[in-house]
């Protein structure tokens, strides 16, 4: 059997007749299971930055431009009055 997309080749194999089977490929199984372990880890490292507070409840460490963000503060500012004196 042989499948086209655009003219070209996407998978070529035999036919199989067999009523309820389920035929995987051994390099998509590969791929699929790389993708859970990665998935794994991704979980693995957002729940390491969750913190328990003494009294239990969940504390979620943030970035510190978050913080940045939240009280207004600049550190890269665009135009100082330094730089319009040396201008």
């Amino acid at each position: 059997m042989r499948a086209v997309c655009d003219g070209q080749l996407a998978a070529r194999h035999d036919r199989s007749w067999s009523k309820h089977g389920v035929v995987t490929d051994p390099h998509h199984q590969a791929t699929a299971a790389k993708m859970r372990q990665a998935l794994a880890i991704e979980r693995q490292s957002r729940q390491a930055a969750i913190r328990q507070h003494a009294d239990g409840h969940a504390v979620v460490l943030r970035a510190l431009p978050d913080y940045d963000a939240l009280f207004g503060v600049d550190f890269n500012p665009t135009n100082t009055a330094m730089d319009a004196r040396n201008a």
